[in-house]
């Protein structure tokens, strides 16, 4: 049985952090592929094609969301993936560039599989992308 390259989708409003995110990912494992979008619709979008195909699972491998985005909130994307049967066993990873938020507990109380502080230099960075490939696109499947 052959499996398809992992592919993981970012969610940023910022397309610096895109190319910063995808240069990460290149260090860790040259196979993923990076789906990058600029607004929750979008992403909302994306995820509800798949979901209407039954692929969302088969084709979506990991999320990763900035806690800070305009217009609808990333707590609301976290609520609306995590409480809908065909979105919720996505992996989902929100980025924030604070330590300590209410926000942050909140996106738990969501369903969030885990919150990160994203690191300020570009090698803290690979490392927490080393980890977070090892994890969920090694051995654990969802």
């Amino acid at each position: 049985m052959t499996h398809s390259p992992p592919l993981v989708a970012i969610l940023d409003d910022d397309p610096d952090n895109h190319v910063v995110l995808k240069r990460a990912f290149e260090e860790c494992r040259q196979d993923v592929r990076i789906k990058a979008f600029h607004g929750a619709e979008d992403l909302l979008d994306y995820l509800e094609q798949m979901s209407k195909g039954g692929k969302t699972r088969s084709t979506l491998d990991l999320a990763l969301i900035s806690l800070y985005l305009p217009g609808k909130t990333a707590l609301n994307l976290v609520k609306h993936i995590k409480s809908n049967p065909d979105l919720k066993r996505i992996p989902l990873i929100v980025l924030s560039d604070q330590t300590s938020d209410p926000d942050i507990r909140e996106c738990y109380d969501l369903g969030a599989n885990t919150v990160i502080t994203q690191p300020v230099l570009f090698d803290d960075l690979v490392d927490v992308v080393k980890i977070l490939c090892e994890y969920w696109l090694g051995p654990v499947r969802t």
